[in-house]
């Protein structure tokens, strides 16, 4: 009688990146939160700005500012995803100037900006990725 082998188990290692820039620092996070907040409020028409980066996707909820309405909603939105895409770092952008999506926006970027975990919002991420379409991809 011999003993059943069993196959081995594999050696722990790094595990494969599905979401590359998923293994930044929070520090690094938040750098790349701010600066792509500050391009986005340097789009002309928008007022403030909101964000928040998971990986290397961006939500960016956004206030348009009164005396720029005659530039249309669209036009500021993709104005805002095109200065975004350049940056390497962000894959997927997701743009909304829909008052209740900004504002879930906003509330995450505060809690998140207030030292809560990010991955207490994801459930609420992905609800405000489902109802936006990306920009870039």
């Amino acid at each position: 009688c011999t003993a059943a082998r069993k196959p081995v188990p594999p050696q722990p290692g790094p595990s494969p990146q599905v979401n590359p820039g998923q293994q930044r620092t929070p520090a690094e996070t938040r750098d790349i939160t701010a600066d792509v907040n500050e391009k986005a409020e340097s789009v002309p028409g928008v007022e403030r700005a909101y964000t928040v980066v998971v990986g290397n996707t961006a939500l960016i909820g956004f206030d348009m500012d009164a005396n720029k309405q005659e530039a249309g909603i669209k036009r500021v939105k993709d104005s805002v995803a095109k200065k975004i895409e350049a940056d390497p770092r962000i894959v997927r952008v997701y743009v909304s100037a829909d008052p209740d999506v900004t504002r879930r926006i906003r509330e995450i970027a505060e809690n998140v900006r207030q030292g809560r975990p990010i991955t207490d919002y994801l459930d609420e991420i992905g609800e405000i990725i489902q109802r936006m379409t990306p920009k870039t991809d």
